[in-house]
C-alpha cells in the first residue's frame, strides 16, 4: 500500500509515528515547513529519520505570509499513485488546493484534524474550515470534542473516524503504579532532592498560561513542595522575572529535556498540571498518565476532557484560577494510598494510546477507506 502523508514539521511525535507507519505500508511524506531549517537544530524537539523507515518528499517552497506553499504537491500525488493521501494540515494553502483539485477530479483522499475549537477565525478562515472539512471523503479525529467540532463544520458523523492520538511507544509506558520509592528513585536519577514535586511540561506562551499557574502555585503550596516548569518559549523571561519578584524558591525552570529525559520528571511528581486558555489536544496529559502521575488540566484540553475522570486519573476544571486551586490543595492533601491508586488508574487509562496501536488504527482505516473507494 503506497501512502502520502502532509504534514507541516518533523516534530518528535509525528516522526515516531511516521517510522512505526512505514513497516506497515510505502509511506511518503511531505513536511511543508521543509527539513532544512530542522536538520541543524539543537533540540530534540524535532527530528530527522536518517532510518529508512519512510521517505521524504522535499518539494520546492515559496512563503506567503506566514504559511509555507508546498510546489507540486498535486503533481507529486498523480505521478506516484498513491493508494491514499493523507492530508494532516487544515489551513494550508498548497493543500487547501489540492484537496479542491481532486475532489473536482473525484479523487479520494483522507482529512486528519488532531485539533480544531469552536473560535472566530475570521470570515475567510471560518468559510475554509466549512468547505474543506464538509467536502472531505474522510476525516480522522482524536476525541469526542474534536468530533462534535468538525460537524459544527458540516461533517458527516459517519465520515468521521477515530484513532488514539499517543507520542509514547508501548515500551515506554509504565506497567505498575507509581509508589512513593519509585518517585525517589527518579529524583535521584535527575540529581533532585527527595521532595513532593508538581511537574508543568508545555511551551511558554500565552495561551498555556505559566504566569497564571505561578500565580496559584504561590497561594496553595508549602515550601516543601516545588514545580517544575519544563519548557521554552517567548515568555520565558515574564516567568523568570515572576519567580524571581515573588522570591519563589519552590520553582523550578527547565529547558526542553530530551525526550528520553521528561519520562523521569513526570515520574518524580506527585501530579502533573497543564492549565492551558486552549489546547486543541494536550500530548502531555496522556504522557503523563502513561507515567502513572495523575493529571490537573482545563477543560479547553481535548485530552483532558477525553482521557481524565475526576478523582480516578486527576481532575478536569474550568480555565479558573479558584478551581485550580481547589484542584492543587485536593490532590496535595492525597494520602499515599490514594495516589498509589490514581497513578494505576492513569497507566490504565491510556493502555491503548501507544505509538503502535495507533498506526494499527490507522491501517485499518486505510484498509476500509481503499475497500468502500473500490465498491
Amino acid at each position: 500500500m503506497k501512502v502520502l502523508f502532509v504534514t507541516t514539521c518533523p516534530c518528535f511525535y509525528r516522526v515516531a509515528f511516521f517510522k512505526e507507519l512505514g513497516k506497515h505500508c510505502d509511506l511518503t511524506v511531505v513536511f511543508e515547513d521543509g527539513i532544512q531549517q530542522y536538520e541543524k537544530d539543537k533540540t530534540t524537539y524535532y527530528q530527522i529519520d536518517a532510518e529508512n523507515r519512510y521517505h521524504i518528499a522535499c518539494l520546492k517552497r515559496i512563503r506567503v505570509k506566514q504559511y509555507n506553499y508546498a510546489i507540486g504537491l498535486y503533481h507529486l500525488i498523480r505521478k506516484n499513485r498513491f493508494d491514499v493521501v493523507v492530508f494532516g494540515i487544515l489551513e494550508s494553502l498548497s493543500c487547501m488546493r489540492t484537496m479542491e483539485v481532486m475532489h473536482r477530479h473525484h479523487l479520494p483522499y483522507i482529512l486528519n484534524i488532531d485539533g480544531l475549537d469552536e473560535k472566530d477565525r475570521g470570515a475567510i478562515k471560518n468559510w475554509a474550515g466549512r468547505h474543506f472539512i464538509s467536502m472531505a471523503p474522510l476525516l480522522l479525529s482524536p476525541s469526542r470534542s474534536n468530533d462534535h467540532v468538525l460537524e459544527l463544520h458540516g461533517a458527516k458523523k459517519e465520515n468521521i473516524r477515530r484513532y488514539s492520538f499517543a507520542s509514547y511507544h508501548a515500551g515506554q509506558m509504565a506497567l505498575q503504579s507509581l509508589r512513593k520509592g519509585d518517585r525517589e528513585e527518579a529524583c535521584r536519577k535527575l540529581g533532585l532532592p527527595v521532595k513532593r514535586y508538581v511537574l508543568s511540561v508545555s511551551q511558554l506562551i500565552p495561551r498555556k498560561n505559566p504566569l497564571g499557574l505561578l500565580g496559584v502555585w504561590k497561594e496553595v503550596s508549602s515550601p516543601d513542595d516545588v514545580l517544575i516548569l519544563i519548557g521554552r518559549g517567548p515568555m520565558e523571561q515574564q516567568v523568570k522575572d515572576m519567580i524571581a519578584s515573588e522570591r519563589k524558591e519552590n520553582v523550578l525552570l527547565v529547558p526542553f529535556s530530551a525526550p528520553e529525559t521528561i519520562p523521569l520528571y513526570y515520574r518524580a511528581a506527585s501530579f502533573s498540571v497543564l492549565f492551558s486558555h486552549e489546547d486543541a489536544w494536550g500530548l502531555v496529559i496522556s504522557e503523563s498518565l502513561a507515567n502513572g502521575t495523575p493529571v490537573v488540566a482545563t477543560n479547553a484540553c481535548y485530552a483532558a476532557t477525553e482521557l481524565l475522570k475526576d478523582d480516578f486519573n486527576g481532575q478536569v476544571i474550568d480555565d479558573d484560577p479558584a478551581q485550580l486551586g481547589k484542584a492543587m490543595e485536593k490532590m496535595l492533601a492525597k494520602d499515599e494510598r490514594q495516589m498509589d491508586q490514581m497513578s494505576l488508574n492513569a497507566i490504565q487509562s491510556v493502555k491503548t494510546y501507544t505509538v503502535e496501536h495507533m498506526v494499527e488504527e490507522h491501517m485499518q482505516i486505510f484498509q476500509e477507506f481503499l475497500g468502500s473507494d473500490r465498491e
